[in-house]
């Protein structure tokens, strides 16, 4: 069996206590990348309840980058797994470094009614122990200073 893929995943939500997805990103190791904003009354309804942190920092930046717009939870649902399913001739290895990323992927697989499909090639696996390792820190900022620099995402 091939090494599974390894799919970055980050998603920005409304608030740490009742996490409600805002967008979702994924990269792979290999640079393939893809990103979903919700847009409309999706959006507006997972803004209710949102910290004064993804008020005042995360929603200002909604729209600076070129990304895909879901009206719905399940719509983006559907994006995200017509993007994995391209990826299915190996497994795939899902980091992430807060479960709450994770359960947004399977709620948003979920509403597309996806989830039972895909779930069996999807790995999860929690990378937040790597924070503190430096070669991940110096990647960490590099990525964030070409974000900055590139994109204008703070």
């Amino acid at each position: 069996m091939p090494a599974p893929l390894d799919v970055f995943l980050d998603c920005e939500f409304s608030s740490m206590d009742r996490p409600a997805l805002l967008s979702m990103g994924m990269v792979t190791s290999s640079g393939k990348e893809l990103y979903v904003e919700l847009s409309g009354p999706a959006l507006h309804s997972a803004l209710a309840g949102a910290s004064d942190f993804v008020l005042s920092t995360v929603l200002p930046q909604f729209g600076t980058h070129p990304a895909a717009k879901a009206t719905s939870n399940a719509e983006l649902g559907h994006m995200v797994a017509a993007w994995l399913q391209e990826l299915r001739s190996v497994p795939l290895s899902v980091c992430y470094d807060y479960h709450s990323d994770m359960d947004l992927l399977e709620e948003s697989l979920r509403a597309a009614g996806i989830w039972d499909e895909l779930r069996h090639v999807l790995e999860a696996t929690h990378v937040a122990y790597l924070l503190g390792e430096p070669s991940v820190r110096e990647a960490m900022e590099r990525s964030w200073n070409a974000s900055s620099h590139e994109d204008r995402i703070g």
